[in-house]
């Protein structure tokens, strides 16, 4: 989302509803202006209101209902916006916070409780209130929108690996005692029955099975449209998953789908895999996908391109640290991508020294391998002729696709192989005309050339210095 002169309303309510937590952060940042935010409620409430002016056109409505309708919503807004209130992120205006929960809570409440209650109580439609079916219609559309609300307070709390738990605890816990209710009926059936219902909807809430059925059905149609050869890069931004920051069951393919985006195009699928490392009830996915392909053989590619992002590196470390079973690739680029400080580059390649030996005929593994071993033989040179033996060393096997590590390599190999330009007769003068060229990496890459680099050049100021 970014700040625009004139806001998209249809994609503010849209985040409203189903991308509350991303809302909240570009609120908080200053992306998105409040007032936008206030707009859109505003319009929710005056197409409401409208609604209503055209049904008192068809029937008698009366101004007693109207009047019990608008104080009954408010009454529900008022208490759903200060339940979100309670135990969201550090991160998060208050502000900001303030105003999404009054808001996101009147979008979500007043068309259909306002509608509701004056219908339920406008002269014409009195006997409804008689009816038992419609009394437990709207007990479950209260479960339902506690369930809702306790979905979004669970969502704003921003602890990563508790809320998709809680909700299945929740779901589970509701529905088992709405089950012991129906079995088990109390001395006051009327109240069990009620409150089963309740229990019902509520689980209902956090569940969302309505949001699921389309979500399903068109995660499984992407799947096969890649399936037939449409680029999975093509299809992964139509993606659900992408639009509702709500959605807790898995969707089917989903894992699938990044995979196949990865093998084919990373640069591209890099930024979508991250999203979806970042979905509060979604991560799990995404931690799959990247198992699966490490699996595959594909993992050096994967893990190099988030290792060189800043939030694929503060996945990594998460993966790293939070995760008992993390595999030792995981471990090793969460680790290079962490050194700050140069002289701990060797006691970093060394602790990993069995992964980069078990590494090497994975596809992308020969290069890192190739540049690790360079930097920490080059590092640990105390002679300019010690540094240009461990390069030289450092040589792309035939068959080897091309890449910008082995670029850089070769770059730092022209001392060896002596093809630095005649008319340069200062040698340092044409390591830094050669370092310039280097324009294709980020992350930890660059930060161990650099130090490679500045190493050389400590040596061959040295070397001059014994010549003279």
């Amino acid at each position: 989302m970014s700040l625009r002169t004139h806001p998209n309303l249809f994609a503010l309510l849209r985040d409203l509803l189903l991308r509350p937590l991303s809302l909240v952060r570009a609120m908080s940042e200053g992306r998105v202006r409040l007032r936008w935010v206030w707009l859109v409620g505003g319009y929710v409430v005056g197409a409401t209101v409208g609604l209503l002016a055209l049904l008192g056109v068809w029937m008698p409505v009366g101004w007693r209902a109207f009047v019990i309708g608008i104080s009954l919503t408010l009454v529900l807004v008022w208490i759903g916006a200060a339940s979100f209130l309670f135990g969201p992120g550090a991160n998060l205006s208050l502000r900001a916070l303030m105003t999404f929960s009054f808001v996101r809570s009147t979008v979500a409440l007043a068309p259909m409780m306002l509608v509701g209650f004056t219908l339920l109580f406008s002269p014409a439609l009195l006997f409804l209130q008689q009816d038992w079916r419609v009394i437990i219609g709207f007990v479950l559309l209260l479960g339902v929108w506690g369930g809702g609300i306790a979905t979004v307070m669970l969502v704003l709390a921003e602890r990563r690996d508790e809320p998709p738990l809680l909700r299945w605890v929740a779901i589970a816990g509701a529905w088992l005692i709405a089950g012991l209710l129906w079995v088990f009926r109390p001395v006051d059936p009327l109240n069990s029955i009620l409150w089963m219902w309740a229990l019902v909807g509520f689980g209902l809430g956090l569940l969302r099975p309505l949001s699921y059925l389309w979500q399903a059905a068109l995660s499984v149609a992407l799947v096969l449209l890649a399936w037939f050869w449409v680029p999975a890069r093509r299809l992964l931004p139509w993606h659900p998953v992408f639009v509702d920051e709500l959605a807790l069951m898995p969707l089917p393919g989903l894992g699938w789908l990044l995979r196949r985006a990865c093998r084919d195009e990373m640069d591209c699928a890099g930024p979508w895999l991250l999203r979806v490392a970042q979905h509060p009830a979604q991560k799990q996915v995404a931690q799959r996908a990247l198992d699966g392909l490490i699996r595959e053989g594909n993992g050096h590619i994967v893990l190099f391109w988030l290792s060189t992002d800043p939030q694929g590196i503060a996945w990594l470390q998460e993966l790293s640290e939070a995760t008992r079973s993390c595999h030792r690739l995981v471990a090793l680029y969460a680790h290079l991508a962490a050194v700050t400080d140069l002289a701990a580059w060797p006691a970093v390649i060394y602790a990993h020294q069995d992964v980069l030996t078990a590494m090497a005929p994975s596809h992308g593994g020969v290069a890192v391998q190739a540049l690790l071993e360079a930097g920490t033989s080059t590092l640990a040179a105390d002679r300019w002729s010690t540094a240009m033996a461990a390069l030289g060393r450092a040589t792309a096997p035939e068959g080897v696709e091309t890449d910008p590590l082995w670029e850089a390599l070769t770059t730092l190999r022209v001392w060896t192989d002596h093809q630095v330009p005649v008319l340069l007769t200062d040698r340092a003068q044409a390591l830094v005309a050669l370092w310039e060229t280097l324009d294709q990496l980020d992350g930890w890459p660059v930060t161990l050339l650099e130090a490679m680099a500045e190493h050389l050049l400590y040596l061959l100021s040295i070397e001059y210095q014994r010549g003279d």
